[in-house]
């Protein structure tokens, strides 16, 4: 996980800033973001430049009726990686008005949803805002420049650390998840406060 967490640091220091050329009207209002083209094309020169690739994938599990997208960052030349997933909604095909069931209405859906989750998990293990400047200013915490320090700082210490792979299993196992993208602020500084204590502690 050592050079995949150095590469990750690379691109966090080339400022890839998403532009919100979307718009999505709901009943809470309204909101600008970058779309799925947006992103990909975005973040492609600065991932290569710095050893690293993004995937997305929509994963089949027929025997559970599950489709699940599964998002991964890889560092090209270790073969290190991390990712997150998630389960998407069930899709129930609409009627026609004899009740015949369509299909092609429902894979758009699915086609809908994986877009959507693609770009949303990649954004978020590469630590990005697909906010425009005003909703960005309004973001929760996890997705502000808050949450981009800690990381920053914690793969910092990680890799300072004798085992970075073991202290990120540690954390996983400690937070109870299977993604260092799902750990909150106040994990992230717990983790970052543990380190930083063995450290003084030994030195």
């Amino acid at each position: 996980m050592k050079e995949l967490l150095k590469a990750k640091s690379e691109f966090r220091k080339k400022g890839v800033v998403l532009t919100a050329d979307k718009q999505k009207d709901g009943g809470g209002g309204s909101w600008k973001f970058a779309s799925e083209d947006n992103f990909i094309k975005t973040i492609q020169e600065p991932l290569s430049s710095v050893g690293l690739e993004y995937i997305a994938m929509l994963k089949a599990m027929p025997e559970l009726n599950l489709n699940i997208v599964v998002a991964t960052l890889y560092h090209v030349e270790s073969g290190e990686y991390i990712e997150s997933s998630k389960i998407l909604d069930e899709v129930k095909p609409k009627t026609d008005k004899n009740g015949n069931p369509l299909y092609l209405d429902a894979e758009i859906e699915i086609g809908k949803q994986f877009g959507y989750w693609s770009r949303i998990l990649g954004i978020r293990l590469l630590g990005l805002s697909d906010l425009s400047p005003e909703e960005y200013a309004k973001a929760p915490t996890d997705i502000t420049d808050e949450r981009a320090e800690l990381m920053d700082r914690a793969f910092v210490l990680i890799d300072g650390t004798p085992d970075a792979e073991k202290t990120i299993a540690w954390m996983l196992k400690t937070f109870k998840t299977d993604s260092l993208e799902n750990l909150s602020n106040q994990n992230i500084t717990s983790v970052i406060n543990t380190i930083e204590s063995k450290k003084n502690a030994s030195a």
